[in-house]
């Protein structure tokens, strides 16, 4: 970590489903803060995303890289029509705590009518 720092490195992006990455970085991020984290909510694959989920693994994320609060939140690789309305509501809770800074989707086939609808997004 110290070697990314000098070699101006300063954020780190990683998810869940990149095997043990959180905790790993969990455990170099106890030596220093210098670093803003990404991580994501989701996964490739037909599946249905709920608010529950959502809670479950940015919790599971603080947990691992042992923070209060993680930088950026994507809703990554996801059709979006298995994203229940409880999951966005969750994230935007989740915003409003104060445990996550920014969120960003990254999501298939988002219907522009919805988009166009999300009022807040604007605020992100």
């Amino acid at each position: 970590m110290n070697n990314a720092t000098q070699l101006g490195i300063s954020s780190i992006d990683t998810a869940p489903s990149y095997g043990n990455s959180e905790h790993i970085l969990g455990k170099c991020l106890r030596e220093t803060s210098k670093f803003r984290i990404s991580t994501k909510v989701g996964k490739a694959g037909a599946f249905r995303l709920t608010g529950k989920m959502v809670l479950e693994s940015i919790e599971k994320s603080l947990k691992a890289f042992n923070l209060e609060n993680i930088e950026y939140i994507y809703l990554h690789s996801v059709d979006f029509k298995f994203v229940e309305e409880s999951a966005i509501d969750e994230m935007i809770n989740l915003k409003k705590l104060v445990l996550l800074t920014r969120l960003e989707f990254h999501v298939t086939e988002m219907p522009f009518q919805i988009f166009m609808n999300w009022e807040f997004l604007m605020d992100f």
